[in-house]
């Protein structure tokens, strides 16, 4: 069972579809059409034609929009080949179609993330205060990631809140509790990554360089700039 935000948007669905361990051909003229049911009562969510990757191969693809799955609930698919004189289905994914969290990240991932047992952890709510920084400081950062519903996007925005929030569990440690220089490795490390993937973010969210709703750009004022200080919000 794959689980996904409702809404998700921008999620390729993979096909291979074979007969027994071998490849069905489903080169022109055979159609591949995806279909969604609801599981308990069989009834049909939608169909939509894929994508044909290879024929031989018998791989194709269809990538989701915002109304395929606009419902909280178990769903079930089954791709249809079919072509002159030949039909066959084939039984592909379940999905379970869960409600946008809160925070994408919880107490227990983060440390999972920072490999530190619950017993030697800080307090849950204040684990959950570097969570909550993360997201707000993101959502500020790339404001585009704060609302949506692609499927890709959540998971980068997942990771960044990861880094993050880990970023400030260490910041906020004893010397006594771990490596001084392990502590600023990893936090110069962590820094590095958020940094090199929010710009990435930016830079396909935005449209142009000054303009867009991916991130706060800076820009040159050449109006107003005074000597050795030319950048302004």
């Amino acid at each position: 069972m794959k689980s996904i935000y409702v809404n998700s948007a921008g999620l390729t669905i993979s096909l291979t579809l074979k007969d027994n361990g071998v490849p069905i051909d489903i080169s022109t003229p055979a159609v591949v059409t995806l279909n969604l049911y609801a599981v308990g009562t069989n009834a049909l969510k939608w169909s939509h034609a894929a994508t044909v990757d290879s024929g031989p191969a018998g791989t194709a693809h269809y990538t989701t929009v915002a109304t395929d799955f606009d419902a909280v609930g178990d769903f079930y698919s089954t791709a249809v080949i079919t072509k002159t004189g030949f039909s066959q289905t084939v039984v592909d994914q379940i999905y379970e179609v869960i409600q946008n969290q809160q925070s994408l990240v919880t107490v227990p991932q983060l440390l999972e993330f920072l490999d530190i047992p619950t017993s030697n952890a800080k307090k849950p709510d204040t684990i959950q205060s570097y969570i909550n920084m993360a997201n707000t400081s993101l959502d500020g950062t790339v404001p585009s990631l704060a609302n949506t519903t692609n499927q890709k996007f959540i998971q980068q925005k997942q990771r960044l809140i990861l880094i993050k929030a880990a970023t400030l569990y260490f910041m906020n440690m004893g010397e006594n509790n771990v490596n001084p220089d392990v502590r600023i490795q990893k936090i110069k490390l962590w820094t590095d990554e958020y940094n090199l993937v929010t710009e990435k973010l930016n830079d396909s969210l935005s449209t142009t360089s000054t303009t867009g709703n991916g991130a706060i750009r800076r820009v040159k004022n050449t109006a107003t700039a005074t000597p050795g200080y030319p950048w302004v919000l």
